[in-house]
């Protein structure tokens, strides 16, 4: 995401970084993760989006390790 504004956070000793964009977000997770914590940590890296930006997030595309989506009901 060229040009966009990102914040670095770790929680529950775990790395992510989210950008944004405009309307647009990216979060990536930083290190290894094991299967079965998966859904967990999807569910932590959106939260961190909604947290970092103050506007809910739409899925586009991604994983336990990026996701990629559009800002919606912003504060």
């Amino acid at each position: 995401m060229v040009g966009a504004q990102s914040v670095s956070v770790r929680i529950d000793g775990r790395d992510y970084t989210v950008w944004r964009k405009g309307k647009y977000f990216e979060i990536v997770r930083y290190g290894w993760v094991a299967k079965a914590d998966r859904p967990r940590v999807e569910e932590t890296m959106l939260a961190t989006v909604e947290q970092v930006t103050g506007c809910k997030a739409r899925v586009q595309r991604g994983d336990s390790g990026e996701i990629h989506g559009k800002l919606i009901a912003c504060k």
